[in-house]
């Protein structure tokens, strides 16, 4: 079972509502952060997650199929882009279960959920 949730903001004038989606364009200048809570294996602080992760394989919405970086995907018939993650932090959230603090440092389609499974 995956469960996700998001943030929704409102502006209080369409100035503002403007001002904020051109933030949200400008690279850096909105820092967004992540919180997953994953089971299995521990990950550490400030691991990087970089993998390989295909585009919509059946059609949208749909699963990504997802390669280790060190995997040859020059021959696969699947287009594959980048996918690059940081572990900000993490803390034990229960038997084999932790809380992540993450950002992406790419932002592809499910890409969280892809590369956390």
């Amino acid at each position: 079972l995956v469960a996700t949730s998001g943030l929704v903001t409102l502006a209080r004038s369409r100035q503002a509502a403007a001002h904020f989606s051109e933030l949200l364009q400008k690279p850096g200048a909105v820092r967004k952060q992540y919180c997953a809570l994953v089971t299995g294996n521990a990950v550490e602080d400030n691991t990087h997650l970089e993998h390989w992760i295909s585009e919509a394989v059946f059609g949208r919405p749909a699963p990504r199929i997802v390669a280790a970086r060190s995997a040859s995907v020059d021959t696969s018939s699947h287009k594959w882009k980048d996918a690059r993650a940081r572990v900000l932090s993490s803390r034990a959230a229960g038997e084999r279960r932790q809380e992540l603090l993450l950002e992406l440092e790419t932002g592809r389609t499910h890409q969280l959920r892809a590369q956390l499974a």
